[in-house]
């Protein structure tokens, strides 16, 4: 969450939200995982974890290919799928580059409110 509340206060030092929007969404933050990992930012949360960002991403990575590989195997078990459409899921998730701690073009979440905390041009 420490990484969510600092990309508010910097939010609110350039100007791009208000203080009202600030104190709302710490207090989203606070209450709601993936509103604080929505405002986060990959650098915040390696540094205060004391990991590089690489090794975040690696981690975040490691993590989705096993969701990826448990889903498919649920999808066997229930029928949903063949076991040859399985080992074919399964090739494609082993040579996919899946997404790090953040899919690329997350944004920070911070412009997506109702547009007039936001500036000219940004």
């Amino acid at each position: 969450m420490g990484s969510a509340i600092s990309s508010v206060d910097q939010a609110l030092e350039d100007e791009d939200i208000n203080a009202d929007k600030a104190d709302e969404l710490k207090a989203e933050a606070s209450d709601n995982l993936r509103v604080a990992y929505r405002l986060s930012k990959t650098r915040t949360v390696a540094a205060n974890l004391d990991i590089s960002t690489a090794k975040l991403n690696s981690a975040f990575r490691a993590a989705r290919n096993t969701l990826l590989l448990a889903k498919i195997d649920r999808a066997v078990a229930n029928g949903d799928l063949t076991e040859a459409e399985a080992a074919a899921l399964k090739e494609k998730v082993a040579n996919a580059t899946l997404p790090g701690y953040k899919a690329a073009g997350c944004g920070s979440g911070l412009d997506r409110g109702s547009g007039s905390e936001r500036r000219p041009g940004r």
